[in-house]
C-alpha cells in the first residue's frame, strides 16, 4: 500500500513552495481530519526525506525539517541527512536526523560518517504507524512496531556515489 510519490511541490505557510528530496505516502491516503491538504489536492506525505550536501548548512536542514512537520502540514516523519565536505585526512563527517510530529525534536541525531571507527549497528528506527498514519496498518504489522534504517549501508551507498 506504500508509494513513492518523489518530490511533490508543497505549499507550506511560512516556508513557501519545497519539494522533498524523496516521500512516502500510503496509496489510500485521503485528505481530511489530520491529513491536510499539500495544495493542489493530493495529501502531505506521511514522511519526508532531506538531503543536504556541501551548499545546505545544518542549519538550513533543521530548519527543513522543522517546517516539514509544522502545524502547517501533515507529514508525520522528517528524515535528514548531512553529508559534510571531505577531510583533509580524508573522512568526511555524516549525520542522520529524524524529526517526528508530536515530540521533542530532533527524536533522533545519529552520527554516521568516516570520522567514526565504525558505523556498525548503527540505525534509525521509523514508527511503522506514522508511516502509515491515516490508513489501515499492512498486515503483519501492530502499533509500535519499528522499521531500522542501516546507517552503515546508508554510508557505503553515499560514499560509492560521491566524487
Amino acid at each position: 500500500d506504500m508509494m513513492d510519490t518523489g518530490s511533490p511541490t508543497c505549499t507550506i505557510v511560512g516556508y513557501g513552495m519545497k519539494e522533498p528530496d524523496a516521500s512516502w505516502t500510503p496509496q489510500s491516503l485521503a485528505i481530511g481530519g489530520f491529513v491536510l491538504n499539500l495544495g493542489d489536492g493530493r495529501p502531505f506525505p506521511n514522511c519526508v526525506l532531506e538531503v543536504a550536501y556541501l551548499n545546505e548548512s545544518l542549519r538550513t536542514l533543521r530548519a527543513e525539517l522543522h517546517g516539514w512537520i509544522s502545524a502547517f502540514t501533515s507529514v508525520r516523519v522528517a528524515i535528514g541527512i548531512k553529508i559534510f565536505g571531505q577531510r583533509t585526512n580524508g573522512t568526511r563527517r555524516m549525520l542522520a536526523l529524524v524529526y517526528r510530529r508530536g515530540v521533542a525534536n530532533p527524536e533522533q541525531e545519529v552520527e554516521f560518517g568516516t570520522t567514526l571507527p565504525t558505523a556498525a549497528g548503527l540505525q534509525l528506527t521509523i514508527q511503522v504507524a506514522d508511516l502509515y498514519h491515516g490508513t489501515a496498518l499492512p498486515p503483519g504489522y501492530a502499533v509500535g512496531d519499528t522499521l531500522a534504517i542501516d546507517l552503515a549501508a546508508l554510508q557505503r551507498r553515499i560514499l560509492s556515489t560521491l566524487p
